[in-house]
């Protein structure tokens, strides 16, 4: 008798592998459609795998069966699929089981089935490993839980991607049937971009909300000064202005005031009246009344106020997501960014300002995750205080250095390089001298870069140069720019003989190969120009293939610089306040002027300039 396997088997087709695979060689027009919706982890054999990354590879050249056969051979990777043999096989089974006249339909009904399959082992895979972590005594809980809660979030996002991919195939029936629909019916069909604006959580001050059109969902906004100078209590007005006005849900943390602090300071906006135990006997009729409607609202609608000290970015994210289901939730505010904790691999200590990145870009993917606005209170670095110019600049938000003016910088468009040395400059925004003499422009237009939407602005500076050394290349940077070294950012001053720099080489079309060099030399040069560029998209660029570290504020799409001209001894007396609005990804910068009474919440608004 045959003995019968003990054991479920994975689950799979290879059958289905087979046949998606000897159609694409037949019709190497498929690969085009299919590429973005199927990867190599949806097929279970290694040797299927292989065949469908070649299949890729070659998809936009003058494809045929030998030209196949060749690359595989050449890559030694033909004996290992199973030979010529293979490949016929899997040819036959697509000419035995779809028929040429309704190809489109049987292909999407077998990427179902792929898709099916590669979810089902996903769940397998990943109940295992948590079932042999569970037996692990020296861990963690906290770490168990995390790990968990990512391979839920990962299949998750699977399952959706998946659902996406087969919903983008739609018929231009359909299409034509929507479009004429919405002209005839716009009243129902509220799509368009007025209403979606319409929609937006406002800041409540019109200045500011004309400038930036309100708060997009899915966006962060860092909004950043010097110390005492009223960020907490802008947040909290514009916290009170959307719970107030727009019926928000907001959720807050606080760490740095308590709860009781924190409602004291919405009963402060609310009546404009500073509250505390020794004017309380002297309110009046209408102040009372304004504490209780604004007490009816607390009620009626949420503010969840989280004063905990020591918070990470992890507990941040299961809290939001958590209120997030359970309540309708429209906006998270943090007080401040550089209270919050991160547990990036505690082994590695990184520095502060890499986790600080870390936490930025968390905070980025959790506004996208949840579809709503996250505003962060941010400190400025100590640049601005040996300036003889106190006004917050775009690069006072972090602690990146900047590039000699003659390194080349890759842009995103293929075979484009920008080089400072070839840009003219159109309009000089405005010109700074700081202690040590060096001259900072802000260029907002040039020829160079009205082509490219990714970079918005340049700044210029003088300043001392340090040369990395290289086998093949030398990077011209100042002390304080990061470079990537094998997997954690490294500053130029920083930097020993031997240290590892990571290069970053196309392959081909599709991959990039990732090879490090050995420094092996370190020279301080004299002054030199140098230029640092605001690039919008992005987190790292390459600089002659080397990758850098781009600024800590690429994370935030609204940057808002609040900015007191005069410096007054007396904090509690009223000032002026210049709101700027440094950088918008999604349309005009600009600023305002507000009349802000520490003692009352108040805020009052002059002009508005664009």
């Amino acid at each position: 008798m045959n003995s019968v396997y003990p054991k479920q088997f994975i689950p799979q087709n290879y059958l289905v592998e087979e046949i998606l695979l000897g159609t694409m060689i037949l019709y190497p027009n498929l690969s085009i459609h299919i590429k973005d919706t199927i990867k190599e982890d949806f097929f279970f054999l290694e040797s299927h795998q292989i065949i469908y990354i070649n299949l890729l590879e070659n998809t936009n050249k003058r494809y045929n069966i030998m030209y196949l056969l060749y690359a595989l051979q050449s890559k030694r990777l033909l004996k290992k699929i199973g030979g010529l043999r293979k490949v016929i096989n899997v040819m036959r089974q697509s000419q035995i089981f779809i028929n040429s006249s309704q190809i489109s339909n049987y292909i999407t009904k077998l990427v179902k089935i792929l898709s099916f399959n590669y979810i089902k082992r996903l769940i397998v895979q990943y109940g295992y490993h948590i079932a042999k972590l569970g037996y692990i005594s020296t861990l963690e809980n906290e770490y168990l839980y995390k790990k968990i809660i990512f391979y839920f979030k990962f299949i998750e996002g699977e399952i959706i991607k998946n659902k996406n991919n087969n919903q983008n195939i739609v018929s231009l029936r359909e299409l034509i049937s929507i479009k004429l629909l919405k002209l005839k019916y716009p009243l129902i069909y509220k799509n368009n971009p007025e209403r979606t604006n319409q929609n937006r959580i406002q800041f409540g001050l019109k200045n500011l909300d004309h400038i930036t059109k309100g708060l997009p969902c899915g966006n962060l906004i860092v909004i950043a000064g010097r110390p005492s100078i009223g960020k907490t209590s802008f947040a909290i007005k514009i916290a009170y202005n959307t719970f107030f006005y727009q019926q928000a849900n907001i959720c807050m943390f606080s760490l740095e005031m308590s709860t009781k602090e924190i409602l004291n300071k919405f009963l402060c906006a609310s009546c404009e009246i500073n509250i505390n135990k020794n004017n309380i006997m002297q309110l009046s009729t209408k102040n009372w009344k304004d504490i209780i409607l604004i007490c009816k609202k607390l009620i009626k609608n949420n503010i969840y106020i989280n004063d905990k000290k020591n918070v990470n970015i992890e507990y941040i994210e299961h809290t939001t997501e958590n209120l997030k289901k359970k309540q309708s939730l429209s906006l998270i505010i943090i007080d401040y960014l550089q209270l919050i904790e991160s547990l990036i691999n505690d082994n590695k200590k990184p520095n502060r300002s890499q986790e600080l990145g870390y936490i930025t870009r968390k905070l980025k993917l959790l506004a996208q995750l949840l579809k709503l606005p996250i505003i962060v209170l941010s400190q400025l670095n100590r640049n601005i205080e040996i300036r003889s110019n106190k006004e917050p600049i775009l690069s006072d938000l972090k602690e990146s250095g900047c590039i000699k003016y003659n390194n080349n910088i890759k842009l995103s468009i293929p075979n484009k390089y920008l080089n400072i040395s070839s840009i003219k400059l159109l309009q000089v925004n405005s010109l700074a001298f700081n202690s040590s003499n060096s001259n900072i422009w802000q260029v907002n237009q040039s020829k160079s870069t009205q082509k490219h939407k990714q970079i918005k602005d340049i700044y210029l500076s003088i300043k001392i140069i340090i040369i990395l050394a290289m086998n093949k290349s030398k990077l011209q940077l100042t002390s304080k720019h990061k470079y990537l070294s094998q997997e954690s950012w490294k500053k130029v001053y920083l930097s020993t003989r031997y240290c590892k720099v990571n290069y970053q080489m196309s392959h081909d079309k599709h991959t990039n190969i990732i090879t490090k060099q050995y420094i092996r030399e370190i020279f301080v040069n004299k002054e030199s120009k140098t230029y640092d560029i605001n690039f919008n998209d992005t987190f790292h660029f390459l600089s002659k293939q080397i990758i850098l570290h781009n600024s800590i504020e690429q994370d935030a799409d609204i940057i808002i610089m609040l900015n007191n001209k005069e410096q007054q001894e007396n904090q509690h007396k009223e000032k002026i306040i210049d709101i700027k609005v440094s950088k918008n990804r999604n349309g005009y910068t600009g600023y305002s002027e507000v009349l802000f009474v520490p003692e009352k919440m108040k805020f009052t608004e002059f002009t508005v300039s664009t």
